[in-house]
Parts: C-alpha cells; sequence; structure tokens
C-alpha cells in the first residue's frame, strides 16, 4: 500500500515542468508514511491511503492528507513499544525487519515534524545513514543471527523454540562501526557485549563512544537499564523482569546451558517479559 502513495509523489512531482524543491523534499514525508504504516498496529486500514491517493483529491490536498495521516499513526495508541514487537517477534516473509528498523532509526535519528511537514535535520548525515555500511552496520545485539552464543572455545548454545523467533524483531537490531560488530561483539552472550562496549580505562575510551547512531545509543541504554542493570527498582519480585543471566568462571558448559534453558523458556517468561 505505501507504494501507492509514492507513486502518487512521482505523478505529482516529477510530471510537473516546474515542481519546486520544497516539492521534491516531500518524499521526506512519504518515506515516513511507509514506515509508519509499516510498524502500525492499524495499517490494515486501507482508507488512509485512498484518502491520499483518492483522483478526486486536488493535487495540493493529497499533500494535507499525507499529513493528517502520519499524525494519526504517531498519536494512535497502539503504535506502542509493547505492540510493535510483539507485531514482529516472528520473521515475515512480507516485511523485512532490517528495512523497518533502520527506517524506525532514520526517523528517530534524523526525522522531525515542523507546521506539520515532515523535515530532515541534516540531509548528509541521513545518506550517510543509509548508504555507509561501514560506520552502520546491522548488529543482532540480544539474540545473535545464528541464535547462538559462544560459551568456551568449542562450546555453543543455540536458542531455540519462540524465544529464537524473536531474532527478527525490530527491537533485536542496533546499528554499529563494522570493526566494532566484527571483531568486538561476533557469538558473544549478551552481557559479554556490553560488557566490551561499556568497559573504559583512561587511555581507552567505551566503544560505545564510537557508535554514531542515536537510535542505536538508545537501544543500547535500555538493555543496559533492563538486561544488565541488577536493581531491585527494576527487577522486583512480582515485575516478572530478569537481568541476562551472568557466568562465574569455574563454569561448565552444561551449566550455563542449563541457566539459558531456564532463561529463555517460553514457561518461565523470564526473557519474554523482559524483551516485550
Amino acid at each position: 500500500m505505501p507504494k501507492c502513495i509514492l507513486f502518487k509523489y512521482h505523478v505529482n512531482t516529477f510530471n510537473k515542468t516546474q515542481s519546486s524543491k520544497d516539492n521534491y523534499k516531500r518524499i521526506f514525508d512519504v518515506y515516513a508514511f511507509s514506515v509508519l504504516f509499516d510498524l502500525s498496529a492499524i495499517k490494515k486500514q486501507k482508507e488512509l491511503v485512498l484518502n491520499i491517493v483518492a483522483e478526486k483529491k486536488e493535487n495540493s490536498d493529497w499533500h494535507a492528507e499525507l499529513s493528517r495521516a502520519i499524525k494519526v499513526f504517531l498519536e494512535n495508541s497502539e503504535l506502542s513499544r509493547a505492540k510493535v514487537a510483539l507485531q514482529y517477534k516472528y520473521s515475515d516473509e512480507d516485511f523485512n525487519e532490517e528495512y523497518l528498523s533502520k527506517g524506525l532509526a532514520a526517523l528517530y535519528n534524523y526525522f522531525t515534524i515542523k507546521d506539520g511537514r515532515c523535515r530532515v535535520n541534516n540531509e548528509k548525515e541521513l545518506k550517510s545513514f543509509v548508504v555507509n555500511a561501514d560506520k552502520f552496520s546491522l548488529e543482532h545485539l540480544i539474540i545473535n543471527k545464528s541464535k547462538k552464543y559462544k560459551l568456551s572455545e568449542e562450546g555453543f548454545y543455540s536458542v531455540q523454540g519462540e524465544s529464537g523467533k524473536c531474532v527478527n524483531s525490530i527491537f533485536n537490531f542496533v546499528f554499529v562501526p563494522e570493526d566494532i560488530n566484527n571483531e568486538a561483539l561476533t557469538n558473544r552472550t549478551l552481557r559479554e557485549k556490553m560488557i566490551v562496549l561499556m568497559a573504559s580505562t583512561p587511555e581507552k575510551p567505551a566503544l560505545f563512544n564510537k557508535i554514531e547512531c542515536p537510535y542505536s545509543r538508545k537501544v543500547l541504554e535500555y538493555i543496559d537499564r533492563y538486561f544488565i542493570n541488577e536493581s531491585e527498582e527494576i527487577h522486583t519480585l512480582h515485575s516478572g523482569l530478569k537481568a541476562f543471566p551472568e557466568f562465574k568462571d569455574q563454569m561448565s558448559d552444561t551449566e550455563k546451558e542449563n541457566i539459558l534453558n531456564n532463561y529463555f523458556n517460553e514457561d518461565s517468561g523470564a526473557f519474554f517479559n523482559t524483551f516485550m
């Protein structure tokens, strides 16, 4: 459905002999609508799209309808962190979770709304975010792309069942420099990754400081608060929230596997309650 909006944009912009620069920049509104449409729990309401592309609309009116539709998405109570996480918990061949997570990050990093229009605060940085894979490579943070954690030199743990399907959730993705992704994070557990990212010395600042994506830094802040922080204010007896398991040096692979099995088990709810 969002492709209809893109087609409307082409017809009413590129087919005009004297389109203004401001009209061309309505592509930012089209892009924002596309991302929010695919993320929203009300995405099946085709009337939103039909109101924008209807032939009876004057050329100027479709812009107003587009702005109103974006406002509806942002104000709708169903477009919440929990519902979006649930909606994209499982892989769906109709959607590209990597595209959606990068789209959400782009909106967070670079977009603002002014005078009813979507504006970009730094077009050069937005372009770099879209095309520079070295600076903004995709990292599967909580559950690795392979769904495996390295426990020892020879031992690996594989996240199975419903929990394993969360590898494709948009909230499992952050964007970090390629060298950090390939050399520092690899197949480590989530707790080990956070130690690597946050550890610092006077001689060597934390790798976290090299992450230039504000959206990713915000996700990491939430990860640190809910998955790593052991604060009793967060992980109360009745909250259902559990910090990611911490292993002791003398533990065997079998002991680590048993701890992770309990953490990711759907019946225990430890992972799902914290993640959602």
